[in-house]
């Protein structure tokens, strides 16, 4: 975090309702400090801790992380609202088992962290999320505050895979339509591109980027902006099966991306 977001927030040509503030470096709070909000009002920070993710945030173990959070609850025009561990690590997960084990670590070392605050006279909100851990919650987030629950409303394949839910149970679909049937190459073009739907599928779907609903013999094998190439997984195309102006329902991989 730099100063210059800040600084836009901060001004008076811009008027926004934000003061909410994820933060896990002494700089990005020093930057807080140099810019007050107006009319009295206080920046909300929640301190991101790493619980074993190891994307962002202090390491939750590192005597810096207590440091920060001191320093937070100690600045002017700045309260510490929280503390939040992203269990990201969870989508490396395959099964209830190994989802549950992530969130049983994370939610331990966030509650034994929210201990030692409490021991230096400090008292604030706690949580974590990842969809799958909210998916296949363990006893103890019960005494967090709050959990992040990601995509949990929506679902996607990726979630299906890693064992969060079924596929039946993703709530979103792409609808796209056959505009091309491209003979020469066995395949159907679709409007259907990564504009419209995530690539974030490469490599790890047998049906491609997406799962064609009720047509598992189809695979959504490359996309521009706009379009999207369609084969079949094996043999020759039926065109008159799809044609033009057929509708297919894509099941994204991904939904954040959609």
């Amino acid at each position: 975090m730099d100063g210059e977001p800040l600084s836009a927030l901060c001004s008076p040509a811009l008027v926004v309702d934000v003061d909410k503030v994820l933060l896990d470096h002494p700089d990005a709070l020093e930057q807080l400090r140099k810019r007050p909000l107006r009319d009295g009002r206080q920046w909300h920070v929640w301190l991101k801790l790493d619980c074993g993710n190891g994307r962002a945030g202090v390491l939750h173990s590192d005597p810096e992380a207590l440091t920060l959070a001191r320093a937070i609850a100690e600045t002017q025009g700045v309260q510490l609202t929280g503390v939040y561990a992203h269990c990201g690590n969870s989508y490396n997960c395959r099964g209830v088992e190994q989802v549950q084990t992530v969130a049983q670590d994370t939610t331990s070392l966030t509650l034994q962290f929210m201990e030692k605050l409490k021991a230096v006279g400090i008292t604030c909100k706690s949580s974590i999320g990842s969809t799958p851990s909210c998916s296949h919650p363990v006893k103890e987030m019960a005494q967090l505050s709050e959990v992040h629950p990601g995509n949990y409303v929506f679902y996607d394949v990726q979630q299906s895979v890693i064992g969060s839910c079924s596929l039946e149970d993703v709530a979103v679909r792409v609808l796209t339509r056959v505009i091309g049937h491209c003979c020469h190459r066995n395949q159907l073009l679709i409007d259907c591109g990564w504009s419209g739907i995530s690539l974030d599928g490469a490599g790890k779907l047998p049906t491609g980027y997406a799962v064609i609903e009720g047509h598992p013999n189809l695979k959504l094998l490359s996309m521009t902006q706009e379009h999207g190439r369609v084969e079949p997984a094996s043999g020759q195309l039926d065109f008159s099966k799809y044609p033009l102006g057929t509708q297919l329902m894509l099941i994204p991989y991904h939904v954040s991306n959609v």
